[in-house]
């Protein structure tokens, strides 16, 4: 006759829990692919995640844009160019040579009644990228 063994109830729950982590890392690897990025994935805090993406660091927050702009230079001479983005420290524009911009300058936004004296930050390609020097005002008023 076969004799029964008696079963410890602290055993039964170490085995329990040892069988719904081992169920859980499989699921884990099945689902984002190789154990050591799974085992790499459950170490790293949800904090350092979020490092991945760049950190937008500008003063203020901008608004995405598409008009038409001119500037104007300090000789008279005006660009035509679209405004890409605006915010309450600078724009991005578009021109077609914004190699002929340097030192301060005028932007003006007629969809806007606007006009700003700023200075150039950054070309990219054909983008540039303007603060400004003085706060902007109406085009209305100055040209009166």
């Amino acid at each position: 006759m076969p004799v029964e063994q008696k079963r410890n109830p602290r055993t039964a729950i170490k085995n329990r829990t040892i069988i719904c982590t081992l169920l859980r890392l499989c699921f884990l690897t099945l689902m984002y692919g190789f154990r050591r990025r799974v085992v790499n994935r459950i170490k790293i805090p949800r904090r350092a995640l979020a490092i991945e993406r760049s950190r937008d660091l500008r003063k203020f927050g901008r608004r995405p844009v598409f008009k038409a702009a001119v500037i104007e230079l300090g000789d008279g001479q005006r660009l035509s160019g679209t405004v890409l983005d605006l915010s309450d420290g600078g724009a991005r524009i578009k021109l077609p040579e914004p190699h002929r911009l340097n030192g301060e300058f005028y932007l003006e936004i007629p969809g806007d009644d606007l006009i700003v004296k700023c200075r150039l930050i950054r070309i990219d390609d054909a983008i540039a990228g303007l603060s400004y020097v003085r706060p902007p005002r109406r085009l209305s008023w100055v040209r009166k």
